[in-house]
């Protein structure tokens, strides 16, 4: 038996399968990125409460709106205008104040510090 001539095709069937799948997966990389080019959805900011639990905030086209996701529901907590949300503002450090001063504005009020959260 020649061992040679079976591990050529070995190899030319592994190069195959490779190269076949490289080339399915630059496909759908194509295929999907030409979907999201005209997406009117946009995520603004996420902020994880637990491994299942989250808040998103998105801008739909003029409407900003605050999800809460879990595994089994999504909810509208609030949405704004988008003249009403500068998105320039949403620096992470000063974004909770500005969430607040929002919150306010639709006389939203309720956020309380923690005890043990610093001032």
């Amino acid at each position: 038996m020649n061992y040679t001539w079976e591990i050529s095709k070995i190899i030319f069937y592994l190069i195959f399968v490779l190269g076949s799948i490289y080339l399915l997966a630059y496909l759908l990389r194509k295929k999907l990125q030409f979907q999201n080019e005209n997406r009117h959805i946009e995520i603004l900011e996420k902020m994880y409460l637990s491994p299942e639990v989250f808040l998103a905030l998105i801008k739909v086209n003029e409407k900003v709106i605050l999800l809460s996701i879990t595994d089994n529901n999504i909810g509208k907590i609030e949405s704004w205008d988008s003249e009403d949300f500068d998105e320039k503002e949403l620096d992470k450090k000063e974004f909770k104040n500005y969430f607040q001063g929002l919150l306010n504005k639709k006389g939203i009020s309720g956020y309380r510090r923690d005890k043990n959260e610093e001032k």
